[in-house]
């Protein structure tokens, strides 16, 4: 059973040809099965670059990197008509209202868990501690999920450990913005990037200079990730290549 915390801003590689396909940015359900169908890929290209694979398609989710057989597996988001007919029907669970059968409204979403091999939605887990087992769950819908009865308390739910800097000094305090954008340490910074994929990156070390599209150094070879860092590379829209370039 696997996170959507421990799933989007996970890198996806193809096993058999080592390729590169971005980052997972979203995930497409079926209403009617409850399940995963497809992930949403980022190539850091914006619209044009938005890949999907079917979720039949992986092959494992490890801690750092989500794999497949191959890189081939991967196609543009428009070639696939399944694919944008779900995503105008769903969308993320996160922060959907959960709504039980007899209208009481149980909380919102704060993380969901799913069956790594099938993708089937095994919890909800609300905004409070409350959890809504799988089976529980009527009707997707976008914004709100229907259970069946109000849902049930669940002791205190793990949150994944934050990865330790290595070699990165804490951010000093700062005011919360700098010259109109969020200042590295601001707690809206974590609202900018998924928790996942800060997770992964901060403290880790860059292993090929990252470099903006006009050329200037990013980030070089041997640096560690800061805050400070991934913002300036969101900026430039180089964040796949600063996650695939990191150990």
């Amino acid at each position: 059973m696997k996170s959507n915390v421990e799933v989007i801003g996970l890198p996806l590689m193809g096993i058999q040809d080592g390729i590169e396909c971005g980052v997972v940015s979203d995930l497409i359900f079926s209403i009617e099965q409850k399940n995963v169908q497809y992930l949403v890929l980022d190539s850091g290209r914006g619209l044009f670059g938005l890949k999907i694979l079917a979720f039949s398609k992986v092959a494992g989710i490890g801690k750092d990197i989500l794999t497949t057989q191959s890189g081939l597996e991967i196609k543009p988001l428009w070639e696939d008509k399944e694919a944008i007919a779900l995503g105008f029907t769903t969308k993320n669970l996160m922060n959907a209202r959960v709504i039980s059968n007899d209208g009481n409204i149980a909380g919102r979403v704060t993380e969901f868990f799913i069956d790594e091999k099938s993708g089937a939605i095994e919890q909800l887990i609300l905004d409070g501690g409350a959890i809504v087992a799988g089976e529980d769950i009527l009707t997707l819908a976008i914004g709100s999920v229907f259970t069946s009865g109000i849902a049930r308390q669940a002791a205190p739910i793990r949150s994944l450990p934050a990865r330790k800097a290595q070699q990165a000094e804490p951010a000093a305090e700062k005011s919360p913005k700098q010259n109109g954008k969020p200042a590295p340490g601001d707690p809206s910074l974590s609202g900018m990037f998924q928790k996942r994929q800060l997770e992964y990156l901060i403290g880790r070390e860059v292993t090929k200079d990252i470099k903006a599209k006009g050329g200037k150094t990013l980030a070089k070879a041997g640096d560690f990730v800061t805050e400070e860092m991934v913002l300036k590379i969101k900026e430039e829209g180089r964040m796949p290549e600063l996650t695939l370039n990191v150990k």
